[in-house]
């Protein structure tokens, strides 16, 4: 049986996915509903302005910043035979353009943008503008590959292709084929709006992340089930399978249990654990991690081991130890750009190899582009992570400050409040909110407070607490 588990929790506001291996948290992913979520969307743009020095173009799509095309994803001919061209000889101010974005914007940079779009599937991936049957070079079967090929062949029209993912392998022809034409289908109706669309607008929206995270790891690996306490995101699960004869079917399960479900399997725990820099080692030793605008520095600790006799043994052994923990935090955490890793010492060439060899595997299972490039001359471990969102800590904690943020502390009192509500049914509840977190209710979080009082029947009071700290909030139950 598979020791990998999804526990999804859905409250006012915020929705999280927990991934667990044998019960250790190894991926987290938060979906709150005032996010603005632009990967995977396709938007009807305008350009705005040409940057001949940059060879980019900013371009409205409707969101709160313009959006970044830079000339090599602003190709709009057959890239791999046609000769780059300048951006200012691709488009020019004012110009329509259909678009999808790559990355989310971020603070005051836009999203990331491309003119090569897609619509991906459970098995299988629509390029509009790519014509053709392409199978994913995983699929290492030739009967496999040309059976799949055939069976999708005429499931898309025009000069539209498809591309079969890896997970489609041994995958009915039937279901195949009906994926392609909903795909092929969605197409023709984006198509269609075009004609009665002004731009910037968004044409067609992406899964959230939640969603966009079952999508796509759900089959690549063998998960032992998907634990969720709403019905409603079941259902939305489902639908991504097309319905109940999804390959999800089998493993959702609706949580029963009146406890929250990340108490039930010690998850809230884990993610507070996930915040700290220090990460303690079974060995003794530990890692510490710091987050900095330019790059993430982990450090591993010995932690006054037994280094007599062999010490280059000892030091791989603790060294393979941190180099399977970093990867599970780097995942965990979400940690991107340039990351460092000093080891500790080691001499032998075939030890260095091996320790990089561990972090590989531990972040074989990441969606996101990770490369490791090995050690440098003065002994660190180099490698980079493709950007995809804000950091865990960047996620859940205030600004040039300690501990979590208004946000995160309104959030975390909504959802105790309605356990303590489920728990004690008729018992009335008081949220006392210190003045940071009291305006974040009244502003960042209106609506998920609005949520949670209609939830709660009225039977959920707010207040500011005038002996409450600013950033803290008080959660109790009130003498009937």
């Amino acid at each position: 049986m598979s020791d990998i588990e999804i526990f999804i929790s859905t409250s006012p506001g915020e929705t999280r996915l927990a991934l667990t291996r044998n019960g250790i948290l190894h991926e987290l992913v938060i979906g709150r509903d005032i996010d603005q979520h632009q990967t995977g969307n396709i938007y009807l743009g305008r350009v705005e302005k040409v940057m001949t020095g940059l060879n980019a173009a900013f371009v409205q799509i409707g969101e709160r910043n313009s959006g970044f095309l830079a000339a090599p994803d602003g190709q709009i001919f057959d890239r791999d035979r046609e000769k780059p061209k300048p951006i200012n000889a691709l488009f020019k101010e004012g110009d329509k353009v259909l678009l999808q974005a790559t990355r989310d914007e971020e603070g005051d940079k836009g999203a990331k943008l491309t003119t090569r779009l897609s619509l991906v599937g459970r098995n299988l991936v629509l390029t509009p503008d790519r014509s053709g049957i392409s199978v994913s070079k995983s699929v290492s079967d030739d009967v496999e590959k040309e059976r799949l090929k055939t069976a999708v062949i005429d499931a898309v029209s025009g000069d539209a292709g498809l591309i079969v993912r890896t997970r489609a392998q041994n995958v009915d022809a039937k279901i195949l084929i009906a994926e392609g034409q909903i795909l092929n289908d969605a197409w023709i109706d984006m198509q269609a709006s075009l004609k009665t669309m002004n731009a910037p607008a968004l044409l067609h929206e992406a899964p959230g992340p939640i969603l966009g995270f079952i999508n796509a790891k759900i089959g690549k690996e063998n998960w032992r089930r998907i634990l969720v306490n709403d019905r409603s995101m079941i259902d939305q699960i489902r639908e991504l399978g097309g319905g109940k004869t999804s390959d999800s079917e089998d493993l959702l399960v609706l949580h029963a249990g009146q406890e929250d479900i990340f108490d039930s399997y010690d998850l809230n725990q884990q993610i507070d654990n996930a915040l700290s820099n220090v990460v303690p080692l079974k060995s003794g030793g530990e890692i510490i991690i710091e987050e900095t605008a330019a790059l993430t520095a982990i450090d591993v600790n010995s932690g006054g081991g037994n280094r007599r006799g062999d010490a280059e043994g000892w030091a791989l052994s603790v060294n393979r130890e941190a180099a399977q923990e970093a990867g599970r935090q780097i995942l965990l955490r979400n940690l991107s750009g340039q990351i460092v890793i000093d080891f500790l010492p080691m001499d032998k060439r075939e030890s260095k190899d091996e320790v990089a060899g561990v972090l590989q595997q531990a972040l074989a299972s990441d969606r996101s582009a990770s490369n490791v490039f090995g050690f440098t001359r003065l002994g660190l471990l180099e490698m980079t992570r493709r950007r995809q969102g804000k950091s865990l800590t960047q996620r859940l904690l205030a600004q040039n400050e300690h501990g979590k943020s208004a946000e995160t502390v309104a959030l975390e009192a909504i959802r105790l409040a309605l356990q303590q509500l489920e728990n004690d049914p008729g018992r009335r509840i008081k949220i006392s909110a210190g003045a940071s977190v009291y305006e974040a209710y009244q502003r960042i979080v209106a609506q998920a407070w609005a949520i949670a009082e209609k939830q709660s029947g009225g039977m959920i009071a707010l207040e500011q607490g005038t002996s409450t700290a600013p950033m803290d909030c008080l959660v109790t139950a009130m003498e009937n």
